[in-house]
């Protein structure tokens, strides 16, 4: 939330509570600087990514209702007009949005739409002239092809297509080859190597976009969204990694005797964690020190469910899972409160 939304809210709270009188409402909201001209921002964008929403249906019901009238060339000229009107107009919005306010409005959604139809046309050029090209490179290959309506945009659409599509393009590749990189660590579990791969992959996304929206660039759009979504991606492949590795046995040293702390999973595990504590401290970022601290928690909590299973303590060990779980979330709340109140007072 943006911080005069956190403001507004604020004061409210205390009006609530009797804390603030009505008539000093006014001047207390005209502080915060939120306007009511942020909503109607808001719904202008709203409207404007649904008519471009439909604009796209329409697109689909026509090519769906023609399809069959038009041969092979005809299809193909078909997609690559709709597709070739679709490129020059982020152009020609890019170029007179300095005149006309609603072209700079619209200019994100009409490049996440010319994105998204590369897709389609790529899709029937694969489909229709059949090269035995595999499914991956289908994906990476639109994903460069997006690279420059994405850019046009630069919002939480656009990186989260981006995104899906490396995510989608790896886990291709994996389909058909694989990568012997992790998997002597992980002999015989493909789907382990895959895992840590997309960890990889989505560290990179996630701090490239935590990089970017703290930069002071009046040129780029924030995309909270979608670096919220890559961190919790990276720390949930994490936690089934991890999971795999403490289950299954598949450890380091001794392996599948008893609970060892060390692996190659858990090194990976407590690098990248030590790694991003440093980034989100120094970054001052709330929710990724949330996303750290509750993957910590389920990683105990791991750890402890094998315990309980080895030695056959689940009638009484549930009991104090629970009791854990519970006064470790507390503890980890009160903190992120007391870090949120620290870092409001230090900006």
């Amino acid at each position: 939330m943006d911080q005069r939304m956190r403001h507004k809210a604020l004061l409210y709270h205390w009006y609530q509570q009797g804390a603030l009188a009505e008539a000093h409402m006014p001047q207390a909201l005209a502080m915060t600087k939120a306007q009511p001209q942020q909503w109607q921002a808001f719904f202008n964008q709203l409207l404007l990514g649904g008519a471009v929403l439909c604009l796209g249906s329409a697109l689909i019901c026509f090519i769906a209702y023609n399809w069959q009238h038009f041969g092979r060339l005809g299809k193909l000229a078909l997609l690559e007009s709709i597709w070739s009107l679709l490129m020059l107009a982020p152009l020609l919005l890019l170029k007179y949005s300095a005149r006309i306010a609603i072209f700079k409005v619209a200019l994100p959604w009409v490049s996440l739409l010319t994105a998204i139809v590369s897709g389609g046309v790529l899709a029937y050029v694969g489909q229709a002239y059949q090269q035995g090209a595999d499914d991956w490179q289908l994906f990476a290959i639109w994903s460069l092809l997006a690279l420059p309506w994405l850019w046009l945009g630069r919002s939480d659409w656009h990186w989260g297509l981006l995104a899906l599509l490396l995510n989608l393009t790896l886990w291709q590749w994996f389909e058909v080859n694989g990568w012997s990189a992790f998997q002597h660590w992980f002999p015989g579990e493909q789907a382990t190597s895959l895992l840590w791969w997309q960890v990889l992959l989505n560290i990179v996304l996630h701090l490239t976009l935590l990089r970017l929206n703290h930069l002071a660039m009046t040129q780029w759009p924030a995309a909270k969204v979608t670096e919220a979504l890559c961190g919790a991606a990276l720390w949930l492949l994490m936690l089934v990694a991890i999971a795999n590795a403490i289950f299954s046995g598949d450890l380091l040293f001794d392996r599948g005797a008893s609970p060892t702390f060390w692996s190659w999973s858990q090194a990976c595990w407590w690098l990248i964690s030590a790694m991003m504590l440093i980034i989100y401290w120094r970054g001052r970022c709330l929710y990724g020190l949330a996303l750290l601290m509750f993957a910590q928690l389920f990683y105990l909590h791991m750890w402890l469910l094998r315990a309980l299973s080895e030695f056959h303590l689940e009638s009484s060990g549930y009991l104090l899972m629970s009791a854990s779980a519970v006064g470790l979330s507390v503890a980890i709340s009160l903190w992120l409160m007391k870090l949120q109140r620290q870092f409001g007072e230090a900006s």
